[in-house]
């Protein structure tokens, strides 16, 4: 037998009991109800007094009671405790009550395990009961009966409070303390995506159903609250697509992509060879081709190739995505190159470079840079180069084709002897100095008078002036015989022209010359005169000779007697302007800058002999005769200054130690060159002597000056003799064996 049913006998018994005893009590009846559903409660317990009442299956009970006020509770499974007050009275024999139980409520939360968030989107289950949580994730409902609670939502995990947690959450009295509260976890699926080299890719977008997401910098992506059995799907606009990856929801995945990649062979239109470092660049990605012309870089399907090169048209491609490689052939559009020496590798700097292009009758000039670099950019019509850069043999380059070219140049010091205008009535004399300079060792030059000291021409002159006042000689050799001799010889010719020393435009053109108060035209210790360096009409005359000398085919113009006179009073002389330091400095420098304004489209170089003592002369100083290097050697490829040690006479050099010039050839010429080298960069090529005034000279005097010129630095050098008699002995590659002590440049202490 049950408790419960114990009880209910025990209270029947103790109801026999009283009535047996006399009077009857007043009685308490009632009748217990649901407060919701309004149904009989059975099975409930009314605890009033000391009694305890059981209800019956329709709820009532019944129950005598001493009179007086009385309290107590009903208790119910599944309800909460209802309390009872009632007061009983001798004249009240019977109360009749009503009782409402309110059910027992269980009221809870359901939230995200992981982010506290409330779960606005599911629903529980507790036993047939289904209901949806409210937007807050909250929930409740009546729990009469005890079940598991079932929490669940589209894409979590769903979790069950059993029936004991739930009994655990409600008092003794049925009541519940606080809200439940249930952590749902998400189903998630998370992982990385790499390329096949590990690098993670970023951007990428992961796709689960109607969940999405990048991944960060690190690859990373997570998906959150997905439903199970679907594909993942993930996408890159710089990665090939891949095939959906099946999931069971809640893992970690690892996907690795394969970047688009574009490759691209490149090819020299012209020669449909591979082309080496060209530039293929796409959006965000650049590559340079390898030695087989081929470049592979990032791209994406239906973006543009841009493919360049250096010399080279550009080309667009379409890259669809590809696995073949695409190829671009690049036409070439530009020349353009390095010039270094060939000896050293060293790059040649502002190196002229006269650019021919097809139907033009004069060249474009350019310039090499400071590392010895040319750019034709636009070169589909040049057919050749040529180039000149002083100390360099000078290249004459047919272009072929567009694109690189780099050129080699040959060292060349040129170190010639002197032919006077007379020899040339002389051909035999003429060629036994040919043949001299052909089977030195050392020679490779000649400078020829084409406009002498007398003002007569080397050949018949087409220049109208110079016909006009007569300046051609008969009796000479044809200057095309003697130009081809020379050719024949590989021998380096070099046209002396002397310009303001001009007897027969003088005598022509009085108006030009320079004048004196004394009356009359100036006239030289030779009883020459001289024209006015400051008439541009005498510059254009002289320019045009020289450009006629060019056509002739000489290698070089030599300007001799680029300066005012040096004898007689400077104050007795008319110019058309004062002579002014200023001045005649001036007219020297924008007459040389006229000069090589006119050799700079030919392919000859342009030299100028000074004065042996201007590299002595302060720099504030012309000696009165317009001669200061800073001046006109910035246009010049050569300075010849004129070292012939007994034209020094007895002068004291004594800032070089030199006590008597004449009788110090060696010490005269090598201090003057490297004077002369520290105040420019153009470079020197000094005229030396070979003949013996004053002081006796033999062969050891002219082979010390040679070695002097050759110790200081100078590119070649040239021997006058105005006969043009040279000893043989000199011109060997060796000939300091013959010297009875041979001079050494002097040991300088090292300036701080």
């Amino acid at each position: 037998m049950t408790k419960r049913r114990w009880t209910i006998l025990l209270a029947v018994l103790f109801g026999l009991f009283i009535a047996g005893c006399g009077a009857r009590s007043p009685r308490l009846e009632g009748i217990l109800r649901d407060a919701v559903s309004g149904g009989a409660i059975a099975d409930a317990q009314v605890h009033v007094a000391e009694f305890i009442v059981p209800a019956d299956r329709d709820g009532r009970f019944e129950v005598e009671l001493p009179t007086g006020e009385h309290q107590g509770r009903v208790v119910a499974e599944g309800y909460v405790d209802a309390p009872v007050v009632v007061r009983l009275s001798e004249e009240t024999r019977r109360q009749t009550v009503e009782i409402t139980m309110q059910p027992r409520t269980l009221r809870g939360k359901a939230v995200v395990a992981d982010t506290g968030e409330a779960l606005g989107d599911g629903q529980i289950q507790y036993g047939d009961l289904v209901q949806p949580l409210g937007p807050d994730g909250s929930f409740e409902l009546q729990a009469r009966e005890l079940n598991d609670l079932l929490v669940s939502c589209e894409g979590c995990i769903p979790i069950t409070m059993s029936a004991a947690e739930i009994a655990a959450s409600f008092a003794v009295d049925g009541s519940q303390s606080a809200p439940v509260t249930i952590q749902v976890n998400p189903r998630t699926v998370e992982g990385v995506v790499r390329e096949p080299d590990g690098v993670p890719v970023e951007g990428a977008q992961v796709r689960l159903g109607a969940q999405s997401a990048m991944t960060d910098a690190d690859g990373h992506y997570q998906l959150r609250f997905v439903q199970e059995g679907l594909e993942l799907e993930i996408s890159s606009t710089a990665h090939r697509p891949i095939d959906p990856v099946a999931t069971a929801g809640q893992e970690t995945l690892e996907v690795t992509l394969e970047p688009w990649e574009a490759t691209v062979l490149v090819r020299d239109e012209a020669s449909e060879n591979p082309l080496a470092n060209a530039l293929v660049s796409a959006a965000q990605a650049e590559a340079i081709t390898d030695a087989d012309g081929l470049a592979t870089l990032r791209a994406a399907p239906d973006s543009e190739l841009i493919v360049s090169a250096e010399g080279y048209s550009t080309v667009t491609l379409s890259y669809e995505g590809d696995a073949a490689p695409l190829e671009a052939s690049l036409r070439p559009i530009r020349v353009f190159g390095t010039l270094t020496n060939q000896e050293d590798g060293a790059p040649v700097r502002n190196a002229l470079v006269q650019v021919f292009r097809q139907g033009a009758d004069t060249p474009e000039l350019l310039r090499t840079d400071e590392q010895g670099a040319y750019d034709i950019t636009d070169a589909q019509d040049v057919t050749r180069l040529f180039i000149k850069a002083p100390g360099y043999r000078r290249v004459d380059l047919p272009v072929t084709q567009m694109g690189r070219v780099d050129v080699e140049l040959e060292v060349f010091d040129s170190r010639g002897i002197y032919i006077t205008l007379g020899i040339l009535s002389l051909p035999d004399r003429f060629y036994e100095l040919l043949d001299l300079v052909e089977n030195s060792d050392v020679l490779n030059t000649v400078v020829i008078d084409v406009k002498g000291d007398w003002a007569t021409m080397a050949y018949p002159s087409q220049v109208p002036l110079a016909q006009e006042i007569g300046t051609a000689v008969p009796g000479l050799m044809d200057i095309e015989e003697v130009l081809e001799a020379c050719r024949d010889r590989d021998i380096y010719t070099i046209a002396r022209i002397v310009v303001f020393k001009d007897r027969l435009l003088a005598s022509a053109r009085p108006e030009w010359a320079i004048d004196t108060h004394s009356g009359g035209l100036y006239r030289d210790g030779e009883g020459l005169n001289w024209m006015d360096p400051f008439r541009e009409e005498v510059w254009d005359y002289n320019i045009a000779i020289m450009l006629e000398a060019v056509d002739k085919g000489f290698d070089e113009i030599q300007l001799d007697y680029i300066r005012f006179p040096s004898e007689g009073r400077v104050s007795d002389r008319i110019y058309i302007e004062e002579a002014t330091f200023e001045s005649r400095t001036r007219a020297i420098r924008e007459f040389s800058a006229a000069s090589y304004r006119a050799m700079e489209p030919t392919p000859a170089f342009l030299s100028a002999d000074i004065f042996g003592l201007t590299p002595w002369v302060n720099p504030d100083l012309d000696m009165g005769i317009g001669q200061r290097i800073e001046d006109f050697a910035p246009y010049m490829d050569y300075l010849s200054p004129m070292l012939y040690p007994t034209t020094f006479n007895r002068i004291g050099l004594r800032s070089a130690g030199i006590q008597d010039a004449w009788l110090a050839p060696y010490d005269t010429v090598y201090e003057s060159l490297v004077r002369l080298l520290d105040r420019t960069d153009t470079k020197v090529r000094p005229w030396l002597q070979h003949y013996s005034v004053g002081v006796p000279y033999r062969m050891e005097e002219f082979l010390v000056q040679r070695k002097a010129a050759e110790d200081a630095g100078s590119h070649g050098w040239l021997f006058w003799h105005s006969a043009g008699r040279y000893h043989e002995e000199i011109f060997t590659a060796d000939p300091y064996h013959l010297l009875r002590t041979i001079p050494q440049p002097p040991v300088r202490e090292p300036q701080e």
